[in-house]
Order: C-alpha cells, then sequence, then structure tokens
C-alpha cells in the first residue's frame, strides 16, 4: 500500500518536515494540504467505472472518500479543525463531494520478465461453461477493465502524445492501435454473443504490448530509450510501472480469464 503520509520525518515527499510545517503561515499549510489530498484522490469523473445499472459509480479502487475525513486523519494531530473545514470547503468548490483514489505507479505490481499467456491455446470454439454465470461474470469484469483503461488513454492522450519511434529490435503498437484494440474488445463484450475469434484478435495488441514492456523493463534506462518511449507519453524511469502498462494488464488477464471459461483450449 502506498504510503498516503503528506510529508516525511526527513521532509523528502513534500520538501518539508512536520516541524517545518507547524512553522508555516497558514496560507502555506492550507496550500500543501489541498496539494497532498490531490496527489491521492480525484474527481471520479477521471477513472472511476460508471454503470447506471448498478446505481453510478464503480468504486473498485477504494471508496468514495471525503476530503473532510481524509483531512482529519492525516493533519488533525497537527492543524485545528477550522482549517480543515477551510480546505475542504475550497476542493469542493466545484461541486464533488465523493472522491476516488488516485492509482500510481507504486500501486500496481511492476510487470514481470515472463511472456504474457499464449492467445493460441485457445479455439475458436465455445466451451461447455460459454452462457453460464461464471462467464458472464468473468466478461463483466472484463468490461470494468477495458472502461478503466479507456479513461486512462483518454487522460494521457489529452496530455499529448509525442512521435518518436521506438527501437527497432522492439515491436511495440502504436497508441492509436492499442486505443482501436479497447474500443474493439469493449464492444464485442458488450453483445449477447461476444465471438471468441474476435476477442482473440483484439487481445493480440495489448499482448504485444505488454510484451514490448518487458522487454524495455530489461534495459537500461538511458536518454536514447528515454525519447524513444515518448511515443507513449511515458517517462522512461516510471515505464515498467506507468499508470498505462499496468491497466493494459489487467485487461489483457481479465480476457485470458474469460477465455479459460468462455473457449475451448487446445489441451
Amino acid at each position: 500500500m502506498a504510503d498516503k503520509r503528506p510529508f516525511l520525518e526527513d521532509g523528502s515527499q513534500f520538501g518539508v518536515s512536520r516541524t517545518q510545517f507547524r512553522r508555516m503561515r497558514k496560507a502555506e499549510k492550507r496550500d500543501l494540504m489541498q496539494q497532498w489530498f490531490f496527489s491521492e484522490y480525484e474527481d471520479p469523473a477521471e477513472s472511476t467505472p460508471y454503470e447506471s445499472a448498478e446505481g453510478g459509480y464503480q468504486y473498485i479502487w477504494g471508496g468514495p472518500y471525503e476530503a473532510r475525513d481524509e483531512l482529519y486523519a492525516m493533519f488533525g494531530d497537527i492543524v485545528p479543525e477550522s482549517l480543515i473545514e477551510e480546505v475542504a470547503q475550497e476542493i469542493e468548490k466545484d461541486g464533488t463531494f465523493d472522491w476516488a483514489p488516485v492509482q500510481k505507479a507504486e500501486d500496481f505490481e511492476p510487470i514481470e520478465d515472463d511472456e504474457p499467456p499464449s492467445l493460441d491455446i485457445y479455439l475458436d470454439e465455445p466451451g461447455p461453461n460459454y452462457g453460464s454465470p461464471a462467464e458472464r461474470e468473468a466478461r463483466k469484469q472484463a468490461l470494468v477493465a477495458i472502461e478503466r483503461l479507456e479513461k486512462i488513454m483518454e487522460k494521457r492522450r489529452a496530455r499529448g502524445i509525442g512521435h518518436n519511434n521506438p527501437p527497432e529490435d522492439i515491436d511495440v503498437p502504436d497508441f492509436s492501435e492499442i486505443q482501436q484494440a479497447t474500443l474493439q474488445l469493449k464492444t464485442e463484450f458488450q453483445k449477447q454473443n461476444p465471438l471468441i475469434a474476435f476477442i482473440k484478435k483484439w487481445a493480440k495488441p495489448l499482448r504485444d504490448t505488454l510484451v514490448a514492456a518487458a522487454k524495455w523493463a530489461g534495459r537500461k534506462i538511458d536518454k536514447a530509450v528515454d525519447e524513444a518511449m515518448k511515443p507513449l507519453g511515458i517517462a522512461a524511469g516510471t515505464f515498467v510501472a506507468t499508470q498505462l502498462f499496468p491497466p493494459i494488464r489487467h485487461v489483457f488477464d481479465a480476457v485470458i480469464a474469460w477465455l479459460e471459461l468462455a473457449a475451448k483450449a487446445i489441451f
């Protein structure tokens, strides 16, 4: 679990220690408290799956959280309650009262060197569990993972994607291909009877991306590789644990879990 302390005793997170924080002016404390809150929590519209049939946002990563509660838990022993109320009101000024946790690189497991499972071991024929409650639940979980990935990619697209090419010996789908694959998977999983062959086809670009991630993970990060990673809008130092690749892995794993139930296998 990620450390949510607003500052560490040595001041390494926000550049101040608790002692220094106590000596700050009120306005400075207020700014740091807001900075901490928005580093840990975000509007659920940014990243949280929404299902009207299920009653709205599905807080599958925790929440909803209220600003006052979280501020009090972090700062209640160091600032007066009146300041917490003041900061909470500022945070809620745009009308958001329920918050979702920010998904950070350290919240995900690092990408392993092992290649993801092959799609070729699954036949295009439905297995005996196709249409079962377990299969339909696996389909639903895949849709949830896909919606999460869509939201993260949309945020990255809005920030801009570079146009450099990856290293020649690393074949990675471009961003638009990943977006297209995600959209096609979502559309197919929403059908009454998803086609196994179609799911396998559009899961392949996601698998290719994970294989490329594993190759990059084993490399020494240098300036050249850093430049090559710009097409995906990520920094070299955080490539392996970036917010983009763990959700891709989660989607692919959900597809594999569905195939295990829906399709016949070679063995």
